[in-house]
This record gives C-alpha cells, structure tokens and sequence, in this order.
C-alpha cells in the first residue's frame, strides 16, 4: 500500500508523532493483521532494532551520520492502527527521554 507522505506527516502531527513513529505503527498494525489472518491468533510485541539520530537540534543538515541503535518493542499485539500508534509514541518517547542522545552525543563528538 502507498501512502502519501503528506498524508502520513498529517496522522504524526494528529498522534503527536514523528514520521518515524508513524511508519513503525503502521507496520506493528501490519503485522497484527496478517498474523490474525493467518493464524487467529495475536502477535506477542516484536523486538525491533532501530536508528535514532544523534544530532543536536539545528544540526539536522550536518554532513555524515550521527546515530545510535536503539531497541523497541513494536506492539504488534495492539488490536487497531490508533492503539499500534499511540504504544510506539509512548515506547519512543521513553527512549529519547532516557537520555541515550546525550550520552551518544558526547561519546560520538
């Protein structure tokens, strides 16, 4: 399925969440739903690993790769796209919160 960037920076700006947290939602739902199809039964989370830039604010142009791997549980075990959403907001938001950026930041510079 394609989906118009435009129409996905809208849902991110509606959940208050960024593109990427919108793409990872997307596919959690995915996965719940083929899985169901499937099996009829629910998929447990799914351990994921992800790239979280490193970049200070006003540094988004820098050149090379400012980045760290993060692990998230994609809650594929959320039953409709809102709730897959809004699970990826709240597990992504602790993760920038804890701190790690800053951590890689200073190790990185």
């Amino acid at each position: 399925m394609d989906v118009p960037l435009a129409a996905m920076r809208a849902i991110g700006r509606a959940g208050g969440a960024t593109l990427n947290d919108v793409y990872l939602g997307a596919f959690a739902h995915a996965v719940h739903r083929l899985h169901w199809q499937g099996t009829g039964l629910i998929h447990p989370p799914l351990p994921v690993t992800m790239a979280m830039s490193t970049r200070a604010p006003g540094r988004a142009a820098a050149p090379g790769n400012a980045l760290v791997s993060v692990r998230l549980q994609l809650p594929c075990h959320r039953t409709t796209a809102a709730e897959a959403l809004a699970a990826v907001v709240a597990r992504t938001a602790r993760v920038r919160d804890d701190r790690r950026r800053d951590v890689a930041r200073l190790t990185l510079a």
